[in-house]
C-alpha cells in the first residue's frame, strides 16, 4: 500500500493527526480515581444548577523548546535551514482559576511557583471572584508540593471562612483537573511557531491569548 493509502484507511477510521499525550495512568489508584471522577460529575451538577461555583487550579510553565509543535515545511532540503532557536530553562509560569463558562482569572510571572506565590495569587482570586459570593465556591486542584506546604495549609484553613474550599485530585490523575485542557489549546493550538522565536515574542503571546481568553479564544467543556 502506498502512504496515501494508509492515510486514507486511517481517516476512514477516524484516525486524526494529533500530538500524543502522555500519561501517568498506570502509576495511580483506579479505585481512587473513578470514585473521585464520579464525585466530580456531582459537583459539575452542583454547580450547573448554581448551588455551588466549581472551579479548577493549576501552574504551566511556557519555554522556547515546545514538546509537540506542527508546522507545514517545505521538502527536506529546503527546510534544512528552517529551525527554532529552543532553548532550555522557564520563560513564563501561568497559573489560572478556570470555571466551565470559561471565566478565567489568571496570573503569570517569570519565576518557578512556590508556595507565597500560590498564596498570591489566591488572596487576589479571593478578591475577584470569591468575596460576596453567597454560595460555596469549590477549587480543583492537584497535589504539587507547594498547594500543600505548611503556610498553604494555614491559609486554606482561612479561606473557608471566606466560603474557599479546595478539593485535592489523587496522584496522577491530572486530567481529572479540567484546566489541563486550557495549557493543552495554548500549547498545541493557539500558539504559532514564530511565537518561539524569541522570550518576548512568547511572553506577549500568552498574554494575549490570556487577555482574550472568553472571547477570541473558548474551550467547550461539554
Amino acid at each position: 500500500m502506498s502512504t496515501w493509502q494508509v492515510k486514507e484507511v486511517l481517516k476512514s477510521a477516524k484516525y486524526t493527526w494529533r500530538s500524543v499525550r502522555k500519561s501517568m495512568k498506570k502509576q495511580r489508584d483506579e479505585g481512587l480515581f473513578e470514585f473521585f471522577k464520579q464525585e466530580l460529575v456531582e459537583l459539575c451538577v452542583l454547580d450547573k444548577k448554581g448551588l455551588i461555583r466549581l472551579w479548577f487550579y493549576d501552574e504551566s510553565g511556557f519555554n522556547l523548546n515546545p514538546n509537540a509543535l506542527y508546522a507545514w515545511l517545505p521538502p527536506q532540503k529546503e527546510a534544512q535551514n528552517i529551525s527554532l532557536p529552543a532553548k532550555r530553562g522557564n520563560v513564563l509560569t501561568v497559573a489560572g482559576f478556570l470555571r466551565h463558562d470559561n471565566t478565567l482569572e489568571a496570573y503569570s510571572q517569570k519565576e518557578a511557583m512556590n508556595a507565597q506565590s500560590f498564596i498570591a495569587f489566591t488572596e487576589d482570586f479571593i478578591q475577584n471572584q470569591v468575596l460576596g459570593s453567597d454560595v460555596q465556591n469549590i477549587v480543583i486542584i492537584d497535589n504539587a508540593s507547594f498547594h500543600k506546604a505548611q503556610i498553604a495549609k494555614v491559609k486554606m484553613q482561612q479561606w473557608k471562612k471566606q466560603n474557599l474550599f479546595f478539593q485535592f485530585i489523587p496522584a496522577y490523575c491530572s486530567e481529572l483537573n479540567h484546566i489541563e485542557m486550557l495549557w493543552r489549546f495554548i500549547k498545541n493550538q493557539w500558539l504559532n511557531i514564530q511565537d518561539y522565536e524569541s522570550q518576548e515574542k512568547l511572553i506577549n503571546a500568552v498574554h494575549f491569548i490570556i487577555k482574550d481568553f472568553d472571547s477570541k479564544y473558548t474551550i467547550n467543556f461539554s
